[in-house]
């Protein structure tokens, strides 16, 4: 991979020059945080997660103030909540459909409409991110519906009408209880034992059982794990050091997500964050990882790209800052490896934990 002197113990982050530009990074994220360029049109359906990389983006780069309107974004996150106790539907869209509003502002229930899980976990993530209190939340009628989500096997569904279930779900799943502090209606033994059967022949995770070993689900896997405070338990000893082993070994440069195959901008959150959490990421070579990154970004308009001389898209911008920060890249907040968010925004979460445990 790089040989000893390139190790990242002798080449920090802040000895690497740089042409870094916060400001035109900062001023990419305020952009796609409102109106989408014509090439992401395609991406309108699920512009809550577009608008949580930007928001999430402008936080790790301490330009959130720039950020305008918060009020109204908050407001309209809020318009794309669904309400339904009976069906146990009640979540988030990724946009706002047009329907009527009730006097709290959510959009009431009617046949076939449905949050998303995906939707739901960057939903609630932006609101803490713009200082919200999630007072407007049914916590517990949403934590009933993630506990209606989940699988005999362990994952999660999407959506109740059907859709995608693998390592993404459960993660988003394990987000949201984690933030709502309420994990009454999820089985977490079925959750590990499927994360457990989930880990590879070459000990990469995989998206399910008997599926190939793969970065994002790996990291979705273990930091799942972690939320719930199971991860040495789960994954220990000799299979740990595998895991560890697997992920180091996709650093070619940057890193990629699966065994030959091209590195990839946001593998450096999906894989720097699992090695992370598996306190190994000084395993690694700092010093080209962040070369990597800085070859796929746009220093003329702000934003990272999946490759070098490819378009940037608020995805891989906003996991090159996310993968800065793990690295300790100066100027760029920590993150919070777990829930993808900032250290600061998981301060406030815990405030807002104290309060409604004094409420109880």
């Amino acid at each position: 991979m790089t040989d000893e002197s390139d190790n990242n113990s002798s080449s920090p982050p802040n000895e690497l020059p740089s042409e870094f530009s916060f400001p035109r990074h900062a001023k990419y994220f305020e952009m796609m945080s409102g109106c989408l360029p014509s090439m992401l049109e395609e991406y309108d359906s699920i512009r809550m997660s577009i608008l949580f990389f930007s928001l999430s983006g402008m936080d790790l780069l301490n330009t959130l103030d720039r950020c305008q309107g918060k009020d109204k974004i908050i407001d309209w996150i809020y318009s794309t909540m669904l309400t339904d106790s009976k069906a146990l539907k009640t979540g988030f869209r990724g946009f706002n459909i047009g329907s009527e509003f009730s006097p709290t502002g959510c959009l009431e229930y009617c046949l076939f409409d449905t949050g998303h899980l995906a939707m739901t976990y960057t939903a609630i993530a932006s609101l803490l991110i713009l200082g919200d209190d999630l007072s407007r939340i049914d916590r517990e009628c949403i934590a009933k519906t993630i506990g209606n989500l989940q699988t005999a096997e362990g994952s999660f569904l999407s959506c109740l009408e059907g859709g995608e279930c693998d390592m993404r779900y459960i993660y988003c799943a394990c987000c949201v209880c984690y933030i709502l502090n309420d994990w009454r209606f999820v089985d977490k033994k079925r959750i590990t034992d499927f994360i457990r059967q989930s880990v590879s022949f070459d000990f990469g995770i995989g998206q399910g059982p008997c599926l190939e070993g793969h970065g994002g689900s790996t990291f979705c896997g273990l930091a799942s794990l972690a939320l719930m405070g199971e991860l040495d338990q789960c994954i220990g000893g000799k299979v740990k050091e595998r895991i560890k082993k697997w992920c180091v070994f996709r650093q070619v440069t940057g890193f990629h997500g699966r065994p030959n195959k091209r590195v990839d901008t946001c593998y450096s959150f999906w894989i720097g964050g699992a090695l992370k959490l598996l306190d190994a990421n000084n395993l690694t070579s700092q010093h080209d990882l962040i070369e990597y990154l800085f070859s796929t970004e746009n220093s003329i308009t702000g934003g990272f790209s999946k490759w070098p001389d490819h378009s940037t898209d608020p995805l891989h911008s906003y996991m090159a800052i996310s993968g800065l920060s793990l690295l300790g890249y100066p100027g760029v907040k920590p993150v919070d490896v777990r829930l993808n968010i900032s250290s600061s925004a998981v301060e406030r979460l815990k405030v807002l934990h104290l309060h409604w445990l004094n409420i109880v």
